[in-house]
């Protein structure tokens, strides 16, 4: 564990820090710990990267931080799979047409507007 709280600060591409954090808040979650604060540390340590705000928002179940997310990643100059991923987070259809806009090729468009609209009907 302690490894990867180290490796989480080196210089490693976006794609890897996020793993990264991935797996400590999976490891958190499997020793009963709250996965909340490696959730927020990741943020503290990358605020202008949406994907530690998305897996706060996740982990957290937070609407700003979802939010928040959405808001670094139109900001930020990001690939299209990952702004349309931080727009699926915030569970607006809006939201979701306009990440399947961003990359339709990408599913997670498709099934945050189909679990969308089945939660609205």
């Amino acid at each position: 564990m302690g490894d990867l709280y180290s490796v989480r600060g080196n210089k490693l591409d976006i794609a890897l820090k996020d793993k990264v954090d991935n797996i400590l808040n999976v490891v958190a979650q499997l020793q009963n710990k709250d996965p909340i604060p490696t959730a927020a540390a990741a943020v503290f340590l990358r605020p202008a990267h949406p994907g530690p705000w998305q897996n706060f928002a996740e982990v957290a179940v937070d609407q700003h931080a979802a939010n928040m997310a959405k808001k670094v990643a139109e900001q930020g100059d990001f690939s299209p799979e990952i702004v349309a991923d931080a727009l699926v987070g915030v569970g607006q259809i809006s939201c979701d047409q306009r990440a399947i806009m961003i990359a339709p090729w990408r599913a997670s468009g498709w099934k945050g507007l189909a679990a969308d609209i089945v939660a609205t009907a």
